[in-house]
């Protein structure tokens, strides 16, 4: 496949997704081989710094997956994945709702795809693809400044009085107003990378979900990274809050839909470990 427009260049991958809703007693899964060169000892820190995790009642399981020059050298599930209303223990096939690694894996990524072809600069501001953002002072906002969290704009935006839809979330972004001139503070934001993912499906004609699925995860063999996964999938999603949720958890992205620039991905530390892997291969996959 071709180049996906990231960082070229990384030294060392470690994926850890871990679940953080109240445990029961230890459940270690069966035991990884350790990889040719790599001997138990220098692997036990690993599995001490989660066992002691799940007893001390921080998560009840985790995925660990290692990968080094070109390998997965390291993989293993421990403890439980699911607790009630049955117990299930952790597999390597656990889905989990990846969160903020959604701005990476998907809205980065696509939007890159769409510089390094052509469709977008960097330098652009947002107004030339969205003119309803231009109100209150937003006009000199650029794709870069969103990317880079110098936008100017707050955090996220206000979940009260409460609301519900995708359009309606456009609408409230239109109506935001900067709380910094753009490229002046580093303020962390949900809001930049909703717009981004508006951006991609607005260049491209396709949701975010569809173009990251038909240009990053099919082209990538990502077989089990998707937003608002299937019914047939649920038995193996990690649910991301006590009360058994199996639906994306960030309160923004769930109101827009499950399908937002910033959050709502699920995926298992396997097909993480093939996007880590490209980074790595200067954005080429296997095929």
């Amino acid at each position: 496949m071709g180049r996906l427009g990231i960082v070229k260049r990384l030294t060392w991958v470690l994926f850890t997704l871990i679940l953080f809703i109240p445990i029961e007693p230890l459940v270690t899964n069966a035991p990884a081989n350790p990889p040719p060169g790599i001997s138990q000892e220098e692997l036990g820190p690993i599995v001490q710094s989660v066992e002691r995790a799940i007893r001390g009642r921080q998560i009840p399981g985790a995925v660990i997956l290692i990968g080094n020059q070109g390998k997965v050298v390291y993989r293993r599930a421990f403890g439980h994945r699911v607790l009630e209303p049955k117990k299930l223990l952790m597999t390597m096939d656990t889905l989990f709702d990846i969160a903020s690694i959604t701005k990476v894996v998907a809205t980065t990524t696509a939007l890159l795809q769409l510089v390094e072809n052509g469709k977008v600069s960097l330098n652009d501001p947002v107004t030339k693809y969205w003119s309803g953002f231009k109100e209150n002072g937003k006009a000199e906002v650029t794709l870069q400044h969103l990317l880079t969290h110098y936008s100017g704009l707050r955090s996220d935006l206000d979940l009260k009085p409460p609301w519900s839809g995708y359009e309606t979330a456009l609408k409230k972004i239109e109506e935001e107003k900067l709380i910094s001139p753009p490229g002046t503070h580093f303020v962390y934001s949900d809001i930049n990378f909703e717009i981004l993912g508006e951006i991609v499906q607005r260049v491209s004609g396709q949701s975010l979900d569809a173009y990251c699925n038909e240009h990053v995860f099919k082209p990538l063999a990502m077989k089990d990274t998707c937003f608002k996964p299937s019914s047939a999938l649920f038995d193996r999603i990690a649910p991301s809050r006590k009360d058994g949720i199996k639906e994306v958890h960030d309160p923004t992205a769930y109101r827009m839909g499950g399908i937002a620039g910033h959050a709502g991905l699920f995926s298992t530390a396997e097909d993480l470990s093939i996007f880590a892997q490209m980074l790595l291969d200067g954005g080429r996959g296997k095929n």
